[in-house]
């Protein structure tokens, strides 16, 4: 190493000696090929020496022994701090390691830079300073946050630290050859400029103000420049450079003297020794005051023996337990005596030992023990009741009370436990305890209130009794008097009559005279319970005496009269009910007589109470056959049931017999046994024959006097239970009457009410006694004929009696002076093989009467299996058809009307399709029919109306280009008077405009009623509803009628349409609809095109507009919309709807 000219460094090191051939022989060796960037300058900044790196490092270089070179190192900005760092550190003071910006070869970088100052006596001659690249700021930032915080903490810290830079002194030794602590003190005994040459090698970075207090220094700029450093120190900080050549981690040793305050210090020291390759971290000392804490320990002593004399002089039981040696640590003397151990063996006392000493069902198990300690842990005190064996082997309870000692960890470490002995307090305690509890028992299961006062007629006691009597707990009427004493006025009131007597009777002295004690009153009130009923209460109160004589208050005894007070009225009401009862009553004794009888008995019997008492009441049966019936039925219930009733024939005083209705109760006394009958009765005479007023309007037909279908079904059921038995045929005849609606509207249903009374009396007349008759409802009519041995006999006998009743059915009937004539359509059945049952029997011959109409009306059919299939199905499909309507299980399809002139849909007309889950899709033609005759078409028409409606009012809310939708009106949609509203209803409901709405009727609906017609036209014209006549040229409408009519579009039917090209008959037709329309000023629409050719020979003729296949099917609503999205003609637009798009 050549760091200057040997001149230059004679010049510079002069009377250093032995520090300057250290630092050639240590440092220079140390930092020649370091990494980073080191130069050794004199105390004026000229460069003495510079390594490798630093030769490499910076833009200009430096060159040794020349001055002023710095400022082409440092950045303008930085340059003056590095100056005032050079100064501050020649003056001897300490510079911490700081961030500058430097001139590198790389351009401008951050650097951090620090110095090691090598002092001589008192002043410095070297300064070493390395350079340190910052990767990125924010780590210095972080650095010197950090390097704060610990600044922070050890200037504040009450312990003594100093922190010494040894990195020269380890070199040092080690080039002295020093490598333990035997070759220091060799070294300290033998070289005495040794430990003066030791302090040039180290500094004396950071010292606090604690350890400047123990050096005796008075400020650390001194101190930190090894001035007042003391020497006793020097020699320790010495051994601890040793301490770390030998591989120690840390070196502890003990210090004393006197301080900056005058005090003699006593201070053990331990250095943190860092690794040989940390040397730059140097060693911190940290100091405790010895002294302290030997003084501390004194005084723990001192109170260790103050708390022993303490606790040995306690009374009670006490136990220190330690939970980390699971042994009780001490426990005073009366414990000792108690459980006969000597001080000896206090500290051998172990968990085991407490299955000795302590009640087995007293232990803690795993749960209970984990509870206890973090409660104690918690800083709570724990209380328990605990029995611990005495040495003369006696059990004794004591009451114990545990505090816990807590670690720095929050663990409970000990527990103090104080136990006082509580055993004889505890037995007066239990016995006490049982004779409250005796007492307390009686009281609470006494039904009867029992109160207690004091002298002032507070009430201090009140039994459990009082919450089932009066619905509040006890505890209200203690806690919240004077809210009792306005929840029941008449108790306050009673209350404040004994207080006046009983002051009046003790005066302030309370002392009674002696005739005076047995004091004792009575009083009856009626309160309300909680629950709103009244309570009727018998009070009684007395004083009450303690045992010295001295009055204690008063006893009152509440008792619940409700029922006693009850059953008094009840034996009165029951006087009043037995004089008074609409029966007549008797009562009998144990021995069979009547013991008393009320005023009724009388009335009914003609029998006095002097006749009938002593008597048997045998004397009213009305036959023998009620006698007996006593004795082997009647009496037998009685004894199992106690209670019978039913209906017996009795007789008058004057011999006359009536049927009576009749119940007896068997009455038996408090242990069981029978004392005697109550017999109660009435004459039933008339609800007899209002029985069997009822019995025939609920079985009979009134009209006709027949057996009406509840009987009916009743007796049938019953012939066939017998066929069955019998293995027997019976026949049954189903009739309706032909033609018999006619006359009813005809005639009116006065008529028809006397037209079948007839029918009636020819049917009842024609039966023999084997035969009913009845009527079914309406027209209807069945004949139940006698049963037969085998079908031959069954057929012969059911034609027979058809054939009569055609005959008679067929004669003439008169009704209000005019001749009627009706026939019969007759259905025969046979049980077994018609139907086993009786409800499948009567379908079937329902089914074959159908049969009958169809044949022509006025005959007689049998029915066969196979004719009743589709009445069935027909059935079937006209309950789905009810619950369709029921549920909306309609749809709505719509087909295009298209203008012939331009090709473009102006308008839809609404088709209503059925979905059937079952049967797939219902054609109109099928349902239609169905609904008209089930009564459901106007039903499903008005749905129709609204949802038509409704779906053009979205469309065109949509802006889909409509004109208006067409919507069908039935005949009797049309004829029944609320049509009308329903239509306004359905325009109001969807705002929809009324000029958008069309409606199509049948040609022949318009003649039905011309001027009902022509009113209801009139009506929706004014309304601006589009009317249009369909299926135009299918009725037969007179042309002068039709001008009449305010109807807009007429509509061809597709009957004429199909062969329009073809027929030429079919051709005049629509030639002179159109032209018939075009005179009345009426468009035309042509139903059912399905061809070009159709429509361009119809828009010859001048047809408006047109429908059919051609243009579309009946579609849904979302594909008419698609189908509408724009305004391309229709064959464009519809090209777009099968192609999806």
């Amino acid at each position: 190493m050549v760091p200057c000219s040997p001149g230059q460094r004679d010049n510079n090191y002069k009377n250093f000696g032995s520090m300057q051939d250290f630092f050639n022989i240590s440092l220079g060796s140390l930092i020649a090929d370091h990494a980073e960037a080191f130069v050794v300058t004199d105390a004026g900044g000229v460069v003495l020496y510079q390594n490798a790196a630093a030769e490499s490092l910076f833009a200009q270089p430096l060159t040794e022994g020349v001055p002023n070179q710095w400022q082409n190192i440092f950045s303008p900005q930085t340059y003056p701090r590095f100056l005032d760092s050079l100064n501050l550190l020649a003056e001897g003071c300490v510079v911490a390691e700081q961030m500058y910006s430097l001139r590198v070869k790389e351009g401008n970088r951050r650097y951090l830079v620090g110095n090691y100052p090598f002092q001589q006596v008192g002043s410095v001659a070297q300064i070493m300073w390395y350079f340190r690249p910052l990767v990125e700021e924010h780590t210095v930032t972080d650095v010197a946050m950090q390097a704060n915080r610990y600044k922070t903490l050890f200037d504040v810290s009450i312990a003594p630290q100093w922190v010494l830079a040894i990195e020269p002194a380890y070199h040092m030794m080690l080039a002295t050859g020093i490598r333990c602590q035997a070759d220091l003190k060799r070294r300290l005994d033998s070289d005495e400029p040794f430990i003066e040459h030791f302090r040039q090698c180290i500094t004396l970075i950071e010292v606090n103000q604690s350890a400047l207090k123990y050096m005796g220094a008075a400020s650390s700029d001194k101190v930190l420049a090894l001035a007042s450093f003391p020497d006793r120190y020097l020699s320790y900080c010495a051994a601890a450079v040793v301490a770390m050549i030998e591989g120690m981690k840390e070196y502890r040793f003990e210090v004393g003297g006197e301080g900056a305050d005058g005090k003699v210090y006593c201070c053990n020291v331990i250095a943190a020794l860092p690794e040989t390759g940390d040397l730059d971290r140097g060693i911190l000392f940290t100091g405790f005051d010895s002294g302290k804490l030997k003084e501390i320990q004194r005084d723990i002593e001192h109170r260790e023996r103050f708390l022993s004399a303490t606790l040995t002089a306690v009374p009670d039981l006490l136990f220190v337990y330690d939970y980390h040696g699971a042994k009780v640590r001490f426990i005073n003397q009366l414990a000792r005596e108690h459980f006969g151990v000597v001080e000896a063996d206090c500290e051998h006392l172990e968990d085991r030992d407490s299955e000795h000493y302590l009640h087995f069902d007293d232990h803690l198990d795993r749960d209970e023990l984990v509870d206890f300690l973090k409660r104690l842990s918690s800083g709570e005190v724990v209380e328990k009741e605990v029995r611990l064996r005495h040495i003369s082997g006696e059990w004794r309870r004591y009451a114990t009370r545990t505090s816990g000692i807590v670690n720095h960890l929050g663990r409970t470490t000990y527990s103090v436990t104080i136990a006082t002995d509580i055993t004889e307090r505890q037995k007066i305690k239990d016995k006490l305890d049982d004779q409250q509890r005796n007492y307390r028992l009686l009281a609470e299961n006494f039904s009867d209130i029992i109160c207690t006062t004091d002298t002032r007629l507070r009430i201090n006691y009140i039994s459990p009794s009082v919450e089932k009597t009066l619905g509040f707990p006890a505890s209200e009427f203690i806690d919240k008097q004077r809210q009792m004493a306005v929840q029941f006025p008449a108790l306050a009131l009673i209350m404040r009559q004994l207080a006046d007597d009983f002051f009046g009777l003790v005066g302030d002295e309370f002392q009674p005279l002696e005739e005076q004690r047995e004091y004792l009153r009575l009083h009856e009130l009626e309160v309300e319970h909680c629950l709103g009923h009244k309570v009727s209460l018998e009070l009684q109160s007395s004083l009450m005496w303690e045992d010295d004589g001295r009055l204690q208050g008063l006893l009152i005894i509440c008792r619940d009269i409700t029922q006693r007070l009850k059953a008094e009225d009840d034996r009165r009401l029951s006087a009043k009910v037995f004089d008074n009862s609409l029966q007549g009553i008797y009562i009998t004794a144990a021995d069979g007589t009547i013991s008393q009888v009320n005023k009724v008995f009388t009335e009914i019997t003609g029998y006095s109470a002097e006749e009938a008492i002593g008597c048997r009441p045998s004397f009213l049966s009305g036959s023998r056959q009620a006698k007996v019936s006593f004795g082997r039925t009647i009496a037998p219930i009685l004894q199992k049931n106690g209670f019978w009733q039913g209906e017996l024939d009795s007789k008058r005083k004057n011999g006359k017999v009536f049927p009576a209705q009749i119940g007896v109760t068997s009455v038996c006394g408090k242990h069981g046994e029978h004392i005697g009958y109550i017999t109660s009765f009435s004459d039933v005479t008339e609800s007899k024959r209002s029985e069997e007023r009822i019995r025939k309007l609920a079985f009979y037909d009134s009209l006709t006097g027949l057996a009406n279908r509840s009987l009916f079904q009743e007796k049938l059921q019953s012939r066939l239970q017998l066929a069955q038995q019998n293995e027997l045929l019976q026949p049954l005849l189903f009739i309706d009457m032909d033609g018999f609606k006619a006359i009813n509207d005809s005639l009116g249903h006065g008529a028809g009410d006397l037209l079948l009374s007839q029918v009636g009396q020819r049917l009842q007349m024609s039966m023999d006694e084997r035969s009913d008759a009845a009527r079914m409802g309406g027209d209807e009519f069945t004949v139940t004929l006698g049963q037969c041995d085998n079908h031959d006999e069954a057929v012969a006998l059911s034609k027979r009696t058809a054939q009569s009743l055609l005959a008679i059915l067929s004669a003439p009937f008169f009704v209000q002076g005019k001749e009627v004539f009706l026939s019969a359509s007759i259905g025969v059945a046979i049980y077994p093989s018609d139907g086993c049952d009786s409800m499948t029997l009567l379908q079937n011959a329902d089914a074959a009467m159908y049969h009958a109409k169809a044949a022509g009306k006025n005959n007689y059919q049998y029915y066969a299996g196979l004719m009743n299939s589709a009445s069935l199905d027909k059935l079937e499909l006209q309950n789905d058809l009810h619950r369709a309507v029921a549920a909306g299980d309609f749809e709505l399809y719509y087909q295009p009307v298209v203008d012939l002139s331009t090709r473009r849909v102006v308008s839809v007309e609404a088709l209503v399709r059925w979905f059937h889950p079952q049967r797939g899709n219902i054609r109109p033609e099928v349902f239609v029919p169905l609904a008209e005759e089930a009564g459901l078409i106007v039903g499903v028409g008005n749905w129709v109306l609204n949802e038509a409606c409704m779906q053009m009012a979205e469309w065109r809310r949509e802006g889909v280009a409509l004109q208006r939708i067409a919507v069908n009106i039935s005949a009797l949609q049309f004829s029944e008077g609320g049509l009308l509203r329903h239509i306004i209803n359905a325009l109001e409901s969807s705002g929809l405009p009324s000029h958008c709405l069309g409606l199509e009727i049948t040609e022949s609906l318009l003649m039905e009623d011309v001027s009902y017609t022509l009113g209801m036209l009139a009506d929706l014209k004014a309304m601006d509803v589009n009317v249009s006549i369909d299926d135009f040229g299918t009725g037969y409408s007179s042309m002068s009628y039709l001008k009449q009519f305010p109807i807009d579009h007429l509509k061809i039917d597709r009957s004429f349409i199909a062969n329009v090209l073809d027929s030429e008959q079919d051709k005049a037709i629509t030639t002179a609809i159109i032209a018939m329309a075009k005179s009345f000023d009426l468009s035309v629409i042509a139903e059912g095109v399905e061809s070009e050719q159709q429509a361009l020979y119809l828009e010859e003729l001048g047809c408006d507009s047109c429908q059919g296949y051609l243009y579309g099917k009946p579609m849904s609503a979302e594909d008419i919309s698609r189908l509408l999205e724009d305004s391309a003609p229709l064959d464009r637009q519809l090209q777009k709807v099968i192609r999806g798009e």
